[in-house]
C-alpha cells in the first residue's frame, strides 16, 4: 500500500495542514537492482542524477539548503515566496506547490470550498475526504479554487498528488471511467489556462498515456522503503510490488517523461538513505529518500551535508550580541572551519529549532552564567534531541544549568562523588591543544566531572582527595572545554587556554567536511582591498596651502595606488543641506573627481553619520561610552546620536536610501552608482537598517573588532566575518581602521602603521582574514598619518595578493553563507573507494581550503570546476572556476598523473574548461596580470592567441613531472578577458 501524501485543503485562502509524525526505526532495504549495467543503463542513471527533486512539507523548510535541488516541492499554505526563492537561487532552483487533487483535509461542512456533493468518501488513515471527480463541476473547481490562486502567488510548478484516490470509491465500471476521464480533463484544463505550468504527477498511471504531453514527470512512492501510516513504521517493499512499479515507471520513461521515486527511511539513517538512492538511480529513476512526514532534508542524487552550527547561549541583560562569548569568541573559529553560525538565545527562544542532523552539522553551547529554570529545561531538551539525532556537540565555559548532573546524564559523563577539595593539581594535559595563549592553571572548573573510558581528556586535574577532574575533553559525541580552562580573563587581557580551532576541529569531526569554503583567498592569492569611510572629507590637511584632506587622499593614495578602492562620503559633510553649505560646491567637485576614477567603487557613509544606530533609531541620547569616544575625538555634540545637522530629525530611510540617492544624482558619473552602505559610528546597525539597505540594493559592511597585534596576540581579537541580526546579515570589515590604532584619533597619528602586524598575524600560522587597508578621509590630514598610510600601502602591494573592491568581499561572505555542499550518490561506473562532493555557490567565493595531506587523494579527472591548487601555511587552497564544482576524494593516494592545473593567478579567472590533457580559462583584470601554471615542459601554452615559447620557472612548489611556470599578461589583454590554454 503506497503512502498517500498530505492533503491540502481547497478553501478560501491556502490553509496549512498538520503533517503525520514519523516513528523511529530502521528499515530493511531489501534486494537491489540487477548488477551492472550496460552503457544504456549508465546513461539512464546519469540522466536521472542530473535532475534533483526534494519534497519538504514542513512549516519551516530550510530553503537556503534545499536550493541545491532543481525542484523543491512545498506546501504553499506555509507562506513561501516562490519568486523570491528563485531569485535567491539564481534561477537554478524552483519551488513547486504541493496540490492534493483527489483528496481534501477532513472537515465539517463549510470548512472547504467544495460542496458536499463533490466529497464522496473518507480516507481514515490520512484523515482526509475523497473527492468524487465525476462531479461535473469538479475539474473547473480544481482549476479556479486552487491552481489559479497558486499561480497568482507566483508558483509555476505543481506536484499533483492523490491522483488515484478515486479508486477507493464504490461504483460500477461506467462511473469509474467517468472519474478517470474527469482527471484527464482537469489536467488538460490546467495546461490550457496556464500553458507554462510544469506538472509532476504522483502516480496516475491510469491516465498517463492520455496526458503525457501535458506532464513533465511522473513520481511514485515506495520503491524500496515505505512508510506505514497506520502502524507508524518504516517497512521494506516486497519484491513483487517493486517489480510492478518498475514496469510502470519504465513505461512512463518510454513516453519521454522523467520519473521520480520517493522512498522512506528515518532521517538518522543517512547511510541507508544513500544506499536506497543509489539503487533507485541504477534503474534510471531520480531518487528522493526522506522521512515519513517529509519534513527533513532527504537524499536525492546528492545528500546535503549541513554547514550550519547552532550556537546556543545565554544573554545577560545589557550585553550586546557582539559582546557575547558565543559570537565574539566562537563564531570566528567556526567560520574558519567552514561552518555557518546560527546564534540562539535560549533565554528568549519562543520555540526550539529542529536540531536534526539534516539541519545542523553541530550544536555548540556557550554559557557564561546559569540559565533561568525554564531556559535550562529548554536547553536540556534541545541537548537531548541533538544527542538522539547523533548531531555532534561541543560545550564551552559552562553547562548552563545549576546541576551539572542533568547535562552529564544526557551525555554519559560522570560527576564527582564529592565536591572537589582544594588544592587541585594538574596531572595531565595535551600540549598540542592546551597552553595555547596562556598557561594551564590548577583552578576550580565550572563543573567537576570525569569522562568515561574511551574519551580523550585534554586537561586532567586531581584534588586533595585523589579525585580526577576532566575540564577539557574529547568524547564520542563531541567534547567540552570548561572555564577557566578554555578561555581566561586576567589583568593583562584575555586569552585562550586551548586552541579553539584545533579543539573544535576534533570535537566536531563527526560533522566536518573534508574542506572549508574560504573568503580570504582567490586563485591562491590573499585578497587585498581598500575602503574609506567618508569622515573628515571637509578637513584641511596640515600641508602647504591647507588643501582639503579629500584632495590629498585622491592625489596621494587613490591615484597613486591603482588597486580598487571603495570610497564613501557623508552627505551631511559634503552636501548643501549638511554642516558646511558654503564648502559644499568645492567638496562635491572633489567627490566627483574621486568617483569618476575607474579604480573607485562608490559607497555611502550615510547622511547624518549616526554614532549609535540604536540610539538614533529610538530617538535617545548617546550612552556614556559613546559620549566619551566622541569627546576624545572630533568634538561632535555628545548630546546627539548623529551629526548636529540643523533641523534634521533622524530617519533610517533618509540616512541610508536618501544619502545613496543624493550621491547617485549629484556626485556619481554616468554609468556608476552607489554599491555599498558602510556603517558608521558604533557599526551596530539595527536589523531594520540592514533590511532597508538590502531593499535598496546596497551591500553593507563595517563593524567587527579585528585588532590583533604583537602586543595583544590573541585570537579573541580576531572578529568573525559577519553577524546576523534578526536574520539580516551584517558583514564585518576584515580589520579595523586607523581610529583604533590612534586611540580614537588622539595620537600617535602614525599609529595606523601597526595594522601591518594585524595583516601578518591574520595570515600566519592561519590565514584568517584578507588584507583590508581601511581608513577615514581624515587620515590624509596629518603628515604622520599620511606617512603611515604610505607605509601600509607599500607593505600590502609587496605581498602576493589579488586586489578586489570591498563589494566583492561582501559577495564572497554572502556566498559563504548560502553555499551548499552535497555528497554525490555513487552510481554505476563510480569507483567504490571514493567520495564525490558537489559544491554549489553563486560564483563569488572561489576557494576551498583542504588539509595538505589530502591533496594526493584528489581524482582530478572527476573533479570538474576546480582549476588547480596552491599550498599555504594552514592547508592547500583549491581554486574554483565558477559557481559549481565537484571534488572526488579517493580513499588512498591517486597514482594518476595530474592534468595541467592553475597554481596561482593575481587576477580573476572565468570560463574554466579542463580535461586530462588540457586547461583553458580566461583572465579578467583591470591591470597587467601574472598566472602560474602546473604542467610538464613539453606542453604548449597559448595566451591571447600566441604560443608562448619563453618560459620562466616559478619558485612555487611543483613536482618533477609538473613544474610551475609563470606567464605575464599585459593590461589590455587582461582587461579584454584574454584566453589562456595549455595543451599537453
Amino acid at each position: 500500500m503506497r503512502r498517500r501524501a498530505l492533503a491540502v485543503a481547497i478553501a478560501a485562502g491556502l490553509a496549512s495542514l498538520a503533517t503525520p509524525v514519523a516513528a523511529a526505526g530502521k528499515a530493511t532495504i531489501g534486494s537491489g537492482p540487477p548488477s551492472a549495467g550496460s552503457q544504456a543503463g549508465e546513461r539512464a542513471a546519469s540522466a536521472a542524477a542530473s535532475w534533483r527533486v526534494a519534497l519538504h512539507y514542513g512549516a519551516d523548510a530550510p530553503l537556503d539548503q534545499l536550493r541545491a535541488f532543481d525542484v523543491v516541492v512545498v506546501e504553499p499554505g506555509h507562506g513561501y515566496d516562490p519568486e523570491a526563492f528563485a531569485r535567491s537561487a539564481g534561477g537554478r532552483s524552483e519551488l513547486y506547490a504541493y496540490v492534493s487533487v483527489g483528496e481534501v483535509r477532513a472537515a465539517t461542512p463549510g470548512e472547504t470550498a467544495l460542496p458536499e456533493a463533490m466529497l464522496a468518501g473518507i480516507n481514515r488513515v490520512w484523515h482526509s475526504r475523497i473527492v468524487d471527480t465525476a462531479h461535473p463541476d469538479w475539474p473547473l473547481a480544481l482549476l479556479e479554487r486552487l491552481i489559479a490562486p497558486l499561480w497568482a502567488a507566483g508558483y509555476r510548478g505543481f506536484f499533483l498528488d492523490t491522483l488515484d484516490a478515486w479508486q477507493a470509491l464504490p461504483g460500477d465500471d461506467q462511473l469509474r471511467e467517468r472519474r478517470r476521464r474527469a482527471l484527464v480533463r482537469a489536467i488538460r484544463l490546467i495546461k490550457q489556462r496556464f500553458p507554462q505550468a510544469r506538472l509532476i504527477a504522483n502516480r496516475g498511471f491510469e491516465i498517463v498515456d492520455e496526458v503525457h504531453t501535458e506532464l513533465d514527470a511522473v513520481a511514485a512512492e515506495s520503491l524500496y522503503g515505505r512508510w506505514n501510516q497506520t502502524s507508524g513504521r518504516y517497512e521494506h517493499v516486497p519484491e513483487t510490488d517493486r517489480r510492478w512499479l518498475l514496469e510502470r515507471l519504465a513505461h512512463v520513461r518510454a513516453l519521454g517523461l522523467r520519473t521520480l521515486a520517493i522512498d522512506y527511511l528515518p532521517a538518522a539513517d543517512r547511510a541507508g538513505q544513500r544506499e536506497i538512492a543509489a539503487r533507485i538511480l541504477s534503474h534510471g529513476i531520480t531518487p528522493y529518500v526522506s522521512t515519513g512526514s517529509l519534513d527533513t532534508i532527504g537524499t536525492g542524487p546528492i545528500q546535503l551535508e549541513p554547514r550550519k552550527v547552532l550556537v546556543v547561549y545565554d544573554h545577560p541583560d545589557g550585553a550586546g550580541l557582539h559582546q557575547l562569548a558565543a559570537h565574539r569568541l566562537l563564531s570566528m573559529p567556526l567560520q574558519y572551519l567552514g561552518y555557518r553560525v546560527e546564534l540562539l538565545d535560549i533565554t528568549r527562544a519562543a520555540r526550539l529549532p529542529v536540531s536534526s542532523r539534516d539541519r545542523y552539522a553541530a550544536v555548540v553551547g556557550a554559557f557564561e552564567s546559569t540559565l533561568p529554570r525554564e531556559a535550562g529545561q529548554r536547553w536540556l531538551e534541545l541537548l537531548g534531541r541533538a544527542r538522539s539525532e547523533h548531531v555532534p556537540i561541543a560545550l564551552f565555559f559552562g553547562f548552563g544549568v545549576a546541576d551539572a548532573k542533568d547535562v552529564a546524564d544526557i551525555l554519559g559523563l560522570h560527576p564527582l562523588a564529592r565536591a572537589p577539595a582544594s588544592p587541585l593539581t594538574l596531572i595531565d594535559r595535551d600540549p598540542a591543544i592546551t597552553g595555547f595563549e596562556t598557561e594551564v592553571l590548577p583552578t576550580q572548573p565550572a563543573a567537576a566531572l570525569t569522562v568515561p573510558d574511551g574519551a580523550r581528556p585534554l586537561i586532567r586535574m586531581r584534588d586533595r582527595r585523589g579525585q580526577s577532574i576532566d575540564t577539557v575533553a574529547l568524547t564520542e559525541w563531541g567534547g567540552f572545554a570548561l572555564a577557566p580552562h578554555a578561555w581566561r580573563v586576567h589583568p593583562k587581557g584575555e586569552n585562550w587556554v586551548i586552541d579553539p580551532i584545533s579543539f573544535l576541529s576534533l570535537a566536531l569531526a563527526g560533522g566536518r567536511l573534508p574542506f572549508a569554503p574560504d573568503v580570504t583567498t582567490e586563485n591562491g592569492r590573499r585578497l587585498l582591498m581598500a575602503h574609506i569611510d567618508g569622515d573628515g572629507f571637509a578637513s584641511r590637511a596640515e600641508l602647504p596651502g591647507s588643501p582639503f584632506a579629500a584632495q590629498v587622499m585622491l592625489d596621494q593614495f587613490i591615484s597613486r595606488y591603482r588597486i580598487p578602492h571603495t570610497v564613501s562620503v557623508i552627505e551631511g559633510e559634503v552636501g548643501p543641506q549638511g554642516l558646511y553649505p558654503a564648502l559644499s560646491p568645492t567638496l562635491e567637485r572633489i567627490a566627483r573627481r574621486i568617483f569618476a576614477r575607474d579604480n573607485v567603487e562608490i559607497a555611502t557613509h550615510s547622511y547624518s553619520h549616526p554614532f549609535s544606530w540604536s540610539a538614533a533609531a529610538n530617538g535617545t541620547r548617546l550612552d556614556a561610552a559613546h559620549a566619551r569616544i566622541l569627546e576624545q575625538g572630533q568634538g561632535y555634540d555628545i548630546e546627539r546620536p548623529h551629526l548636529p545637522i540643523e533641523g534634521y530629525r533622524f530617519s533610517l530611510e533618509r540616512d541610508i536610501v536618501g544619502s545613496a540617492r543624493y550621491i547617485d544624482r549629484d556626485l556619481a558619473p554616468p554609468g556608476k552608482s552607489v554599491r555599498m552602505m558602510l556603517w558608521t559610528g558604533d557599526c551596530l546597525p539595527t536589523a531594520d537598517a540592514i533590511g532597508l539597505a538590502e531593499t535598496a540594493g546596497l551591500l553593507n559592511m563595517n563593524g567587527g573588532d579585528t585588532t590583533i597585534t604583537r602586543r595583544y596576540p590573541s585570537l579573541s581579537r580576531v572578529a568573525p566575518m559577519s553577524i546576523r541580526r534578526d536574520g539580516r546579515l551584517q558583514v564585518y570589515a576584515p580589520n579595523q581602521n586607523e581610529n583604533v590604532y590612534t586611540n580614537n584619533w588622539t595620537g600617535p597619528f602614525y599609529g595606523y602603521q601597526q595594522v601591518i602586524e594585524t595583516f601578518e598575524l591574520t595570515d600566519k600560522p592561519r590565514r584568517l582574514k584578507p588584507i583590508d587597508i581601511y581608513y577615514h578621509t581624515y587620515s590624509a590630514s596629518k603628515q604622520a598619518s599620511i606617512a603611515a598610510l604610505h607605509r601600509v600601502y607599500r607593505y600590502a602591494l609587496a605581498q602576493p595578493t589579488l586586489a578586489i573592491p570591498a563589494s566583492a568581499y561582501v559577495e564572497k561572505v554572502r556566498d559563504f553563507e548560502s553555499m551548499t555542499v552535497g555528497r554525490v550518490i555513487a552510481s554505476q561506473g563510480d569507483p567504490p573507494d571514493a567520495t564525490t562532493w558537489e559544491i554549489r555557490g553563486n560564483g563569488q567565493l572561489r576557494t576551498l581550503r583542504i588539509a595538505s595531506d589530502q591533496l594526493s587523494r584528489i581524482d582530478w579527472q572527476a573533479s570538474p570546476g576546480i582549476a588547480g591548487y596552491l599550498r599555504g601555511s594552514d592547508g592547500t587552497y583549491l581554486h574554483l572556476g565558477g559557481s559549481t564544482a565537484r571534488l572526488r576524494l579517493l580513499d588512498s593516494p591517486s597514482r594518476a598523473r595530474p592534468p595541467p592545473l592553475l597554481a596561482w593567478s593575481d587576477a580573476h579567472i572565468g570560463g574554466l574548461e579542463r580535461d586530462a590533457r588540457s586547461l583553458r580559462f580566461r583572465v579578467n583584470g583591470t591591470d597587467a596580470a601574472r598566472v602560474a601554471l602546473r604542467h610538464p615542459a613539453r606542453c604548449r601554452v597559448v595566451i591571447d592567441g600566441r604560443t608562448i615559447t619563453q618560459r620562466h620557472r616559478s619558485k612555487t612548489e611543483g613536482s618533477p613531472d609538473s613544474p610551475v611556470y609563470e606567464y605575464g599578461i599585459d593590461r589590455d589583454a587582461a582587461r579584454s578577458g584574454t584566453l589562456v590554454s595549455v595543451h599537453c
